[in-house]
């Protein structure tokens, strides 16, 4: 087995604040975009587009073509502006919990 990092955390700064955070996950030929968050008080100002943008350009000189994010309602319009179209897989999340012993 072989297993190689190919996920990234990444963090904007305004000055020296923290204003948003992403991660960018890279494989089987789709970047995934995961975990776009901004606090409540630096919303509305361009942030999470401005931190996707970047992983998307990332991702695309890496040689990616095709990318993913699952979305909030809050975000939608965010990724929309982006380029991302809505599409319904049918099947929103699955859970795993540990069996007790």
């Amino acid at each position: 087995m072989c297993i190689r990092d190919r996920d990234r955390h990444y963090i904007a700064y305004v000055y020296d604040q923290p204003v948003t955070s992403a991660t960018l996950l890279l494989a089987g030929g789709i970047a995934g975009i995961w975990d776009v968050s901004t606090p409540p008080a630096m919303r509305g100002r361009g942030y999470g587009s401005a931190i996707t943008q970047a992983m998307l350009q990332i991702a695309y000189e890496r040689g990616y073509e095709h990318a993913w994010v699952w979305s909030s309602q809050m975000g939608q319009e965010v990724y929309r502006k982006l380029g991302f179209v809505a599409r319904d897989f049918g099947i929103r999340e699955y859970v795993w919990r540990k069996q007790k012993s």
